[in-house]
């Protein structure tokens, strides 16, 4: 089961060490994005295995494209029931 933690000024040290240098430079890994809209967003994060996840929203969760060192595992945690205890794409029969 991933723990999702709260965006906080205590964490941007930690998220920053992910964002900062990602092989992706787009805005919305930005610490000044993220902090700005973390409130309305609902955007949390994980770190799972050197990986950060970031979740977006409560009730239609989204996620941003995993970085760090294992972003394919990353994924799949994502999209399997451990990961939220719930299905995102469909439960099965």
């Amino acid at each position: 089961m991933l723990k999702f933690y709260k965006l906080t000024k205590k964490a941007i040290n930690k998220v920053e060490s992910f964002t900062k240098n990602s092989k992706h430079p787009f805005c919305d890994y930005s610490v000044g994005v993220l902090f700005t809209w973390f409130i309305g967003f609902k955007t949390s994060y994980a770190i799972w295995d050197e990986t950060l996840i970031l979740k977006v929203g409560n009730k239609n969760q989204r996620f941003l494209m995993p970085l760090g060192k294992n972003v394919n595992g990353a994924i799949m945690k994502v999209i399997t029931r451990e990961a939220l205890g719930i299905y995102i794409f469909a439960k099965p029969a």
